[in-house]
């Protein structure tokens, strides 16, 4: 009996990636006028900031239906799999309750439904975590457990570059974004009991960074046993700048980095910057 382990694209884990941790990914749908996306499969992220700046509206992100979730339940009960379902948080989208909807449909008690809390690089966090413990051997039942024990220990931190995507999202008014713009305002957001909050402002990238590390504190309460996780909209130097002043406050050796994908780009814009690390205890 295996484990299986469905996520969806805002996990930021491509289907490449996917395959060679051996999980599901399902896209999840992006609506951009009368068009529909599938995230990760015909639109990437590259595709998406290049719209995401020449077009005039703003696309939307569907949740996934428990017709998305129905077949790969199937399967796993047809072959008497276990499953672990972990998806965007369910204070951003419906998804989770879609894949309970999806469970009751199908009938098959060993499908584990774990909401996140989370998205982009909080989420793949507690993905790739779940396939470590799935490797060491751990039951599916212990995987929920522990993956229920990490989510609160969980830290993402983010950095906004621009307000426009803000007020464009309805996030922000008008005259905020104009004064916000002309003094250089960037936010600093993270995610608080499923939902995504702006949690401060600061004048210019380097107070916020130094905001970012005043939170985090001096870093002996990171849990280097998974690695820190950064992520970055659109500008790839601007994320390495920012990652390398991380590395050398922490002294961190084991870091990924990935781009951040279309929903949260959606509000955040080109140029944000994200750290999400494992705490130690909370």
């Amino acid at each position: 009996m295996a484990i299986r382990i469905i996520t969806d694209s805002t996990s930021d884990i491509s289907q490449n990636e996917a395959k060679s941790l051996g999980i599901t990914v399902i896209p999840m749908p992006v609506l951009w006028g009368d068009k529909i996306y599938e995230d990760g499969i015909d639109i990437n992220a590259d595709d998406f900031y290049q719209m995401l700046t020449t077009s005039p509206i703003l696309p939307t992100t569907s949740q996934l239906t428990p017709a998305n979730f129905m077949p790969h339940f199937q399967a796993a009960r047809d072959a008497g799999d276990s499953v672990i379902v972990m998806v965007i948080s369910s204070g951003l989208s419906n998804t989770v309750n879609n894949a309970i909807t999806a469970k009751e449909l199908c009938g098959y008690d060993d499908i584990h439904i774990v909401d996140s809390k989370y998205t982009i690089m909080g989420l793949r966090l507690l993905v790739e975590y779940a396939v470590q413990l799935a490797n060491e051997g751990k039951t599916a039942l212990q995987i929920v457990t522990m993956l229920e024990n990490a989510r609160d220990r969980v830290l993402l931190l983010g950095i906004v570059d621009t307000l426009e995507y803000l007020h464009k999202g309805g996030r922000l008014s008008a005259a905020g974004t104009a004064a916000g713009t002309l003094l250089n305002i960037k936010p600093i957001i993270t995610f608080n009991n499923s939902f995504l909050e702006n949690i401060g402002k600061s004048r210019g990238t380097a107070k916020a960074i130094q905001s970012i590390t005043d939170i985090i504190g001096d870093g002996s309460n990171i849990d280097h046993t998974v690695p820190v996780y950064f992520g970055y909209a659109e500008d790839l130097e601007k994320g390495l700048a920012f990652k390398e002043k991380m590395v050398s406050k922490y002294d961190l050796t084991n870091t990924k980095m990935v781009q951040i994908g279309s929903v949260v780009g959606t509000h955040v814009g080109p140029g944000a910057v994200v750290i999400t690390i494992l705490r130690k205890s909370i």
